[in-house]
């Protein structure tokens, strides 16, 4: 088999409404593979469909090159036309890198990944959707660029400025101080490299900086199978540790990924109070409940991120962006700053929160101070019920803590001294609202990342022979001879075989029903002047004889 650049597949995990670390956005690549029709226990797996399951289990995807197998994966420019197999061979050729088999060993050796070793791991279908995780969340410019991530042969490229989208306006990554030298996009175009998306198919984008979009993922899938050559919110949390911002920026990146290796892995987090849990008390990663969060099916890509196009309402959009953006708070949407959408505060709708008082072992003249968690039932129109039936947040009715008030205020507040409290001790995120916010996302980032794949690999098409019952027939009275390498040629020296092939094909793909819209599905049908492109794949008699003796024995 010819070698399949399969590397686009990172855009599938950009699906995910909040940002995460490298490793756990390697696990939730991971998760959503297994979950999907990618995995070859998949009802409807595509493994066999593909040839997946004839590849070599070791190296699937690698190309033979001088002699030794080689792990290389191409970066193609931006083609102006797909079908040109030429095009499929402008290509960067770009290795793994030690940050690549840093995280894998580090989830290997946490029981995530089932493998004999990393190297027998890591060129899997799903060790590939990984890299492709870990690269899209890479950044090779300032404090961030060391020898251990990857060089973007087209030059510097600061990749989470097109990481970000707000729904409610429309809007990717604002920072001018970024924008400037980068480019910043919002993250349904820097994923799906089409612009005008929540129109419908959107436009192609055709100088895109990005490429390892859907876009790309399409082109690669059709070279690989037809070519014969191959070829969240406006918050600064990333990057942390830039000026002008600060560590506590980026803490749930952080104290997320202390949950996945149970160790801080680089540099330290801070709270956005301040403080730094005790890494023995890190509570470990969730992937999901009692049960899976179901996988979400939309009728195009973008409503995965968000469905403001269809659901006028705010709180009737199901995008996970959408989901993300109205349902929890950031540092910059904390109520004490006054920029919030939804939630609203506790002390403008009080009835919607659970307050939850919670020991903090903090004493103020003599007497234990608590700790409120202030917990909500977070809108989900796709599955209502599921953060009440996960188990996941049991402690609280199956509400999710969204805030905890600060212990100095509450200090204050118990000695009838408020006027005392410093105006920024109102409400704060820490590690226990930091843990329930990721318990409620990461189960819906990896549900949400397999639907992604499932719409990819959603078409089929079955092929079936005419009511004759045969695809071609050959004149054998043609005069033809044998070549010195065992191929029949005509007498002009062209190969002599079947010259045509006739054949029915059905589009037997099933309708979407879409999650939580409760209207007809949708047909999965072709463009209007789109091209078909036919595969054969057959074994050839190396013993052929024009008088048909030569039939093979071995």
């Amino acid at each position: 088999m010819k070698r399949l650049t399969f590397v686009v597949l990172a855009v599938f995990v950009l699906a995910s409404g909040d940002a995460y670390e490298i490793g756990t956005h390697a696990l939730i690549a991971k998760t959503a593979h297994d979950r999907s029709t990618l995995s070859p226990t998949h009802a409807t797996s595509i493994v066999p469909v593909l040839g997946f399951d004839r590849l070599n289990d070791t190296f699937p995807f690698s190309g033979f090159f001088q002699g030794v197998y080689s792990d290389e994966y191409l970066d193609n420019i931006t083609p102006t036309d797909p079908l040109n197999p030429q095009q499929a061979l402008l290509t960067h050729q770009r290795r793994p890198q030690s940050l690549d088999r840093d995280i894998f060993n580090g989830l290997l050796n946490r029981g995530f990944l089932v493998a004999d070793s990393v190297a027998n791991y890591e060129n899997t279908v799903q060790g590939w959707l990984m890299r492709g995780a870990v690269r899209e969340d890479d950044n090779d410019f300032g404090p961030l660029g060391s020898a251990s991530r990857d060089l973007d042969p087209w030059g510097n490229l600061f990749r989470a400025t097109g990481h970000f989208y707000d729904p409610i306006n429309d809007a990717g990554y604002a920072y001018p101080v970024y924008c400037l030298v980068f480019t910043c996009v919002r993250s349904t175009e820097w994923a799906l490299g089409r612009t005008n998306l929540l129109a419908g198919a959107g436009v192609l984008q055709p100088h895109r900086r990005n490429h390892f979009t859907w876009q790309d993922a399409r082109n690669h899938y059709l070279w690989a199978l037809t070519l014969t050559k191959a070829g969240s919110r406006n918050d600064a949390h990333a990057p942390p540790y830039l000026a002008p911002f600060s560590p506590a920026d980026g803490p749930y990146e952080k104290y997320t990924e202390t949950r996945v290796f149970g160790q801080e892995s680089g540099e330290s987090f801070a709270l956005y109070d301040g403080n730094l849990p005790p890494i023995g008390l890190v509570p470990p990663i969730r992937l999901s409940g009692n049960q899976p969060y179901p996988i979400p099916r939309f009728r195009l890509p973008a409503y995965y991120f968000t469905t403001q196009v269809v659901d006028s309402g705010i709180a009737s959009r199901r995008g996970l962006a959408d989901y993300s953006n109205r349902g929890y708070f950031t540092a910059g949407t904390l109520p004490k700053t006054g920029q919030y959408f939804s939630p609203p505060r506790p002390s403008v709708s009080p009835s919607t929160y659970t307050s939850i008082s919670v020991d903090t072992g903090v004493v103020y003249d003599g007497q234990i101070v608590p700790e409120q968690l202030y917990a909500v039932s977070v809108v989900d129109p796709v599955n209502p019920n599921y953060d009440s039936q996960s188990g996941l947040f049991a402690p609280f009715a199956g509400k999710i803590p969204l805030l905890r008030r600060g212990i100095a205020e509450r200090a204050f507040e118990l000695y009838a001294m408020p006027q005392l409290a410093p105006a920024d001790m109102g409400f704060v995120i820490d590690e226990n609202v930091m843990r329930y916010n990721a318990d409620a996302l990461i189960p819906r980032a990896i549900a949400y990342s397999a639907g992604m794949i499932d719409y990819f690999f959603r078409g089929r098409l079955e092929v079936s022979p005419i009511e004759q019952n045969v695809f071609a027939v050959l004149h054998h009275d043609v005069t033809h001879s044998v070549d010195a390498d065992g191929y029949p040629r005509n007498m002009d020296n062209t190969i002599f075989g079947f010259e045509m092939v006739r054949l029915r094909v059905r589009n037997v793909s099933e309708p979407i029903v879409e999650s939580g819209f409760g209207g007809a599905p949708f047909p999965q049908v072709a463009a209007s002047g789109g091209t078909m492109v036919a595969v054969a794949r057959y074994h050839r008699n190396a013993c052929y004889k024009p008088d048909l003796t030569g039939e093979r024995v071995i």
